[in-house]
C-alpha cells in the first residue's frame, strides 16, 4: 500500500529534480499545468476521465524520463479503481447477466461515454479560452545591473512553439522546442521589456521586466 500513496510524489520528486516548477513542466510536457498538479496530488476530482488522464500521464513520464519507475496503467488504477474491472473484461461481465440488465449497462455504458465526451469538451475549452503561458528564465525578475560591461544581455525562455512571440514589438523566434534566446544591448538608465506571446486564437499574454542599468 505504500508504493500506492508514493506515485504522486515520484512525479513530484521527478519534476523537482530537473528544476521545473508545475507550469514549466506544462509548457515542455504540453500537459495543463492544473493536469500535472492533480496528478502529483492523485487528486482524482481534478482530472477528466481514465482514456484522458493516460495520455497525460504518459507525456509526463516521457519527460521526467522516469518510465521505468513509474506504472502508468498502475497508477491509473489506483485513480479510477471502478474503471479497473471493467476494462479487464468487458464482454464476459455483460453477458454473464440477463437481457434485461444488459440492457441497462448498454444505457449506462452510452450515458457514461456520452457524459465523459461532455467532460472532455468543456475541459478542452476551458483551457483553449485560457491565455497562453511563457517561461522566462532570463530575466527571472526585474534587475540591476552594473553599467560598463560591453557583453550583451542575452534573454531566453520557453513558449509553445506554436506561439507567436515578440520583444518590445519585435518578432522572437523560437526552435522546434520552443526555446527562445536573444542577444539585446542595454541603455544606460531603465531598460523596459516587453514580452508578449500569442496563441493561435489570438489570446496574448504580456511580460515585462524592468531592468535598472548604473
Amino acid at each position: 500500500m505504500e508504493q500506492e500513496h508514493n506515485f504522486g510524489d515520484i512525479l513530484r520528486q521527478a519534476r523537482e529534480s530537473k528544476r521545473l516548477d508545475t507550469k514549466e513542466a506544462s509548457v515542455v510536457a504540453k500537459v495543463p499545468s492544473e493536469a500535472i498538479q492533480a496528478l502529483e496530488e492523485m487528486d482524482v476530482s481534478a482530472l477528466p476521465p481514465r482514456v484522458y488522464t493516460r495520455g497525460f500521464l504518459h507525456k509526463y513520464i516521457e519527460i521526467l524520463g522516469i518510465g521505468e519507475e513509474v506504472s502508468a496503467d498502475e497508477y491509473l488504477d489506483i485513480l479510477f479503481p471502478d474503471t479497473k474491472k471493467f476494462l479487464a473484461n468487458p464482454v464476459a461481465e455483460a453477458s454473464s447477466r440477463p437481457l434485461s440488465r444488459s440492457r441497462l449497462f448498454t444505457y449506462i455504458g452510452v450515458s457514461l461515454v456520452l457524459a465523459s465526451l461532455a467532460f472532455y469538451f468543456s475541459y478542452q475549452f476551458r483551457f483553449l479560452v485560457r491565455l497562453p503561458e511563457i517561461v522566462l528564465e532570463e530575466p527571472a525578475g526585474d534587475m540591476v545591473i552594473a553599467e560598463g560591461t560591453t557583453t550583451p544581455f542575452e534573454v531566453r525562455g520557453r513558449i509553445d512553439p506554436s506561439f507567436r512571440l515578440t520583444l518590445n514589438g519585435r518578432p522572437l523566434y523560437s526552435s522546434e522546442a520552443g526555446e527562445f534566446k536573444q542577444a539585446i544591448y542595454l541603455a544606460s538608465g531603465l531598460n523596459t521589456l516587453e514580452f508578449a506571446v500569442t496563441n493561435n486564437l489570438g489570446k496574448t499574454s504580456r511580460v515585462i521586466r524592468h531592468l535598472l542599468v548604473k
